[in-house]
């Protein structure tokens, strides 16, 4: 039973290691078209696809909040000078 169990949890992390790369490569995969493509391991996509995208969408909002900042930043800047509006 735990051959079965690991064997299971293998392929679980190879499948959300597709979504995640799908994901970033601008796609937007189905959660549901996963689990009907493999049944058996239904209640565990379940369970992870979702955080997967949600920590995934979290992480693109930080980096573009942090570019944001950074390209406001440097408009201010120009190396240790701060530029001023007249």
């Amino acid at each position: 039973m735990g051959r079965d169990k690991d064997q299971a949890q293998g392929a679980v992390e190879e499948l959300a290691a597709e979504f995640l790369d799908r994901m970033r490569a601008g796609e937007h995969p189905s959660m549901d078209a996963y689990m009907a493509r493999y049944p058996h391991l239904a209640q565990e996509i379940e369970e992870l696809f979702p955080t997967i995208a949600a920590m995934e969408g979290y992480k693109e909002e930080r980096e573009k909040r942090t570019l944001a900042a950074d390209l406001g930043e440097r408009s201010e800047r120009l190396g240790d000078f701060v530029l001023g509006k007249r």
